[in-house]
């Protein structure tokens, strides 16, 4: 009964009739703000608690997402060392092949 909207309107439009009434319509308009208030507070605190969730989430996605790119960056780096190790060698063997066919004479 509180959700609905007309009905706080017709609490806020409610007239004391007699003096017996104000109390009562007081109480009445009272408990309906401390409602409204604590329904307030309650969807403040799932608002807060659903950024905090999804803060959290978006931070491990982040913090996944670095650990694939760094571990992208450091195989690329090994790739890169094993070809210049092996162009290295290639070169080495190569220079050993040319100076056995120089001993040799051609």
């Amino acid at each position: 009964l509180f959700r609905s909207e007309e009905f706080c309107k017709l609490v806020l439009k409610l007239e004391p009739r007699s003096d017996s009434d104000v109390k009562p319509l007081v109480n009445l308009r009272t408990g309906l703000l401390q409602y409204l208030s604590d329904q307030l507070e309650h969807a403040s605190a799932r608002l807060a608690l659903r950024f905090r969730q999804r803060e959290q989430a978006f931070r491990k996605e982040m913090q996944e997402r670095v650990k694939e790119m760094a571990l992208s960056v450091h195989e690329e780096a090994q790739l890169i060392a094993e070809e210049r190790t092996h162009t290295h060698k290639a070169k080495m063997e190569r220079r050993v092949e040319v100076r056995r066919a120089w001993k040799r004479g051609f």
